[in-house]
C-alpha cells in the first residue's frame, strides 16, 4: 500500500484481530527433503516405480472443504495453512499435515504436534513440559497460558485504540456511539487457554 493510500484508509478492526498463519509445505520448506518426497501411500510403494509428490494448491480456508487446522501456541491460536500434494500415480491428493507425510519428516523438523481435533506448536509443548518438570500443576500452567493469551489480546486491543485515537485526532474518522463496538469487548474463545 502506498503512503497516500494508507493515509486515506479507514481503520479496519480485522487488521488487529486477524489470526496468525503458519504455512506448512515441508517438501519445499525443509532442506533435508531436497524438494522431493516419495508418495507415502501403500499402493505407491509396490513395484520399482517411484511415485513422487508434486505441489498442488494450499488448503487455505476459502471454503468448508478447505478449512484450516487450529494450533495452539504460546501467544494464541495459529491457523495451519498446509500445502496439498498430488502423487504422480494420479490418485487422490494428500495434505502436508497428513500423518503419513509427517512420518517422513524427522521429528526435530516438525514445528507442531497434531491430535485428532486440534494441535499445539512444539514451542507450547516445550513450555508445558518444562513447567511440569519444574513442579507446576496443570491448573497453574493453564492459568499462565490464559494470562499470556490475554496479554496478547490486550496488546492488539491497545494498538487498535491507539491507532483509532490517532485517526480521531487527524480527523480521518469521527467519534460516535459505534466506536467502542468496533473491537470485541471480551477475549475471543480462540484466545482462551485450552490445555
Amino acid at each position: 500500500m502506498t503512503r497516500s493510500a494508507e493515509s486515506n484508509s479507514v481503520l479496519d478492526i480485522y487488521d488487529y484481530v486477524r489470526p496468525v498463519l503458519m504455512f506448512w509445505d515441508p517438501m519445499n520448506q525443509l532442506s533435508c527433503l531436497n524438494g522431493r518426497m516419495k508418495c507415502p501411500r501403500p499402493a505407491c510403494q509396490i513395484g520399482s516405480d517411484i511415485r513422487w509428490l508434486r505441489s498442488a494448491h494450499w488448503k487455505d480456508c476459502r471454503n468448508q472443504r478447505e478449512s484450516c487446522r487450529i494450533l495452539y501456541g504460546i501467544n494464541g491460536p495459529i491457523y495451519l495453512v498446509s500445502r496439498v500434494y498430488r502423487c504422480s500415480g494420479q490418485h487422490a491428493e494428500i495434505i502436508a499435515h497428513d500423518p503419513s507425510i509427517l512420518n517422513l519428516i524427522p521429528e526435530s523438523r516438525r514445528p507442531f504436534i497434531l491430535s485428532h481435533i486440534t494441535g499445539v506448536t512444539c514451542q507450547l509443548q516445550d513450555y508445558v513440559v518444562c513447567s511440569i518438570i519444574n513442579g507446576l500443576k496443570m491448573e497453574h500452567i493453564e492459568s499462565m497460558l490464559g494470562q499470556l493469551y490475554m496479554k496478547e489480546y490486550t496488546k492488539k486491543r491497545a494498538s487498535f485504540e491507539e491507532d483509532l485515537q490517532l485517526q480521531l485526532l487527524s480527523g480521518k474518522v469521527t467519534e460516535n456511539g459505534e466506536v467502542n463496538k468496533m473491537f470485541p469487548a471480551d477475549i475471543p474463545n480462540e484466545y482462551k487457554a485450552q490445555v
